[in-house]
């Protein structure tokens, strides 16, 4: 009883393809046979094989308290390194926070990013300390300890679900309008968040140890709000609706 070719996967229509080539029959004879069988439900192979998937924007964002302060966009073609990302933090970065938050670069900044490559190199460390910045401490892979994996990134991927984009530069309005005219109070919500998980993974941390880390408060620790947390790389695709946050 053969089974419709709609409910059939590609990698099913492919594994039978493979195993015909290996008894000497080329692809565009398996191709007729398939379409003669299955008429108008067959998928081409070769459209599968030549489809490009949707191109992407890689977004880096920095942001506190009171909105974003900086936003820079790659093609897909361009990959986050060292040397990029320590010219977003000297050219771009720091002139937005001069212009953008008077007075704070010399009050301090308190800056928080993951733990990626381009994150914790020497030229990157290096760099950051030449800023003046203070480097929040960040577990490796803790994604409900980073403001915008836990909260920022959410809203935006409710805000692009569904929608599709002709182009980067589209994508790239369309972000920039959203994070531009989201309330400030949501800023808020988002750091204010950080130093009650902070402590929860301080307190579930000394509950499997067995004994306390610390004798003074977090708060009093590490100062709320927050400054500048942080830097986080997402992938923003062009066309396709999100997964759900």
């Amino acid at each position: 009883m053969e089974a419709p070719l709609k409910d059939c996967t590609t990698l099913e229509q492919r594994a039978v393809i493979r195993l015909l080539n290996a008894e000497g029959i080329q692809t565009s004879q398996i191709c007729q046979r398939m379409k003669n069988i299955y008429v108008q439900k067959w998928t081409n192979y070769m459209f599968l094989r030549s489809q490009r998937s949707a191109s992407k924007v890689l977004l880096t964002i920095f942001w506190d308290v009171d909105g974003p302060i900086c936003l820079d966009f790659l093609s897909s073609r361009q990959r986050m390194k060292s040397d990029l990302y320590c010219d977003i933090l000297v050219n771009k970065l720091k002139p937005d926070i001069r212009n953008k938050r008077r007075g704070k670069l010399s009050k301090g900044v308190l800056f928080l990013h993951d733990n990626a490559r381009p994150h914790t190199s020497c030229k990157t460390v290096s760099t950051i300390i030449k800023l003046g910045f203070e480097v929040l401490k960040h577990p490796a892979y803790s994604p409900d300890l980073a403001p915008s994996d836990y909260f920022l990134f959410g809203l935006l991927k409710k805000e692009l679900k569904g929608k599709r984009f002709d182009s980067d530069e589209d994508v790239q309005k369309v972000v920039q309008y959203f994070f531009h005219t989201l309330p400030k109070s949501a800023y808020k919500e988002g750091i204010y968040k950080f130093p009650e998980r902070w402590r929860r993974c301080i307190e579930s941390q000394e509950s499997r140890d067995g004994k306390r880390t610390h004798s003074v408060p977090l708060t009093e620790q590490m100062p709320c709000p927050l400054g500048y947390p942080g830097h986080r790389l997402h992938r923003i695709k062009q066309k396709g609706a999100f997964p759900e946050p």
